[in-house]
């Protein structure tokens, strides 16, 4: 239950750039690590993209089953 109040919350709040046409900061948050190369969108989720590794500041990128 605290989940889905505390996503309800975050999908409320507008994103923190006024000039990004993303309608809440989920969406501009996820765009930005998708334009990074952090994530890769695949059908409706997301999966480890190139520069994964470098955000978590691994050597290697860690597996995703």
């Amino acid at each position: 239950m605290i989940l889905g109040k505390d996503r309800r919350r975050w999908l409320e709040r507008k994103p923190r750039d006024p000039a990004s046409p993303a309608p809440n900061r989920l969406v501009d948050v996820l765009g930005r690590m998708t334009q990074d190369g952090i994530l890769e969108k695949h059908g409706a989720g997301y999966v480890p993209g190139p520069n994964y590794a470098a955000y978590l500041d691994t050597a290697e990128p860690l597996a995703v089953a």
